[in-house]
């Protein structure tokens, strides 16, 4: 049998190694929880914002061009006023592109520091158009062979006959545009002391040659130019020309508070 003192003797130091086990487990679970909390607190810590805009060579906003951060795959889709943005991307550098179709697409390269925000702005240049053998053909058939590919406009809106249209050859035979136009009906030329050609007027765009005329559209070789008139090309100059006595017959690109359009094509 066991006596009491025994008993003691046995137990106390089984007791004593339970009591520092106990200490120990403690000790280490109070680490494992502090290492845990300061590694959820990183993983909860906000990251900074991407954000930029994508616009086209003339700075006009380009809506719906699609925005991807390559090594996140996280991509969107700029709005209206071409902007986009990425919220709480981790710190890091990162290459992102943007891409839109019809043009060509690009890619930055962005950094966030910590909770920093990063700008990048896009402009996309436009994607390469290659005319296949149709489209090609078609030219073939509006234009001579000869004539050179600035003025297939001329050709084009030629062939659908709603204006007046005057080549070189035409002006070589009658000696002048003076001479070339003199017998068309509702214009009247208008002459330099010199007997230059300085203008057309057109009976439509005022109801009257004596009324004050309404605006009268100009364009030089395919765009617009507030260089109203002839008087600053001579006859040389010029190597066709679309008049359109009336918005009726005007063209699309014409169109707008013009009562009549002229069409200038130099010689080069």
């Amino acid at each position: 049998m066991w006596d009491n003192d025994s008993v003691k003797g046995v137990l106390a130091p089984r007791v004593g190694w339970l009591v520092i086990a106990t200490i120990c487990s403690i000790v280490i679970g109070l680490r494992a929880e502090g290492q845990t909390g300061s590694a959820s607190s990183e993983t909860k810590r906000p990251g900074g914002t991407l954000q930029g805009s994508v616009s086209d060579w003339s700075n006009q906003p380009l809506t719906g061009a699609e925005v991807t951060i390559v090594a996140m795959g996280l991509s969107t889709r700029t709005d209206s006023a071409g902007a986009f943005a990425f919220q709480n991307v981790p710190a890091g550098s990162y290459r992102v592109e943007a891409r839109r179709l019809g043009y060509q697409p690009m890619a930055h390269a962005a950094t966030i520091a910590g909770a920093s925000d990063a700008k990048i702005a896009f402009t996309l240049p436009p994607a390469a158009q290659l005319l296949d053998a149709k489209e090609i053909t078609g030219k073939r058939d509006i234009m001579p062979p000869d004539a050179p590919q600035r003025m297939f406009d001329f050709y084009r809106r030629r062939k659908t006959g709603m204006g007046i249209y005057v080549t070189r050859d035409q002006i070589e035979r009658a000696g002048s545009v003076r001479a070339t136009l003199g017998g068309v009906s509702g214009i009247r030329l208008s002459t330099a002391p010199g007997g230059q050609l300085r203008g057309i007027e057109f009976v439509r765009c005022s109801g009257s040659l004596r009324d004050r005329a309404s605006p009268v559209a100009y364009f030089l070789d395919g765009r617009q130019t507030t260089e109203g008139g002839l008087s600053f090309l001579s006859d040389v100059d010029i190597e066709a020309l679309e008049i359109y006595k009336g918005p009726a017959s005007m063209p699309p690109e014409a169109v707008g508070n013009a009562c009549a359009a002229v069409f200038i094509w130099t010689r080069r």
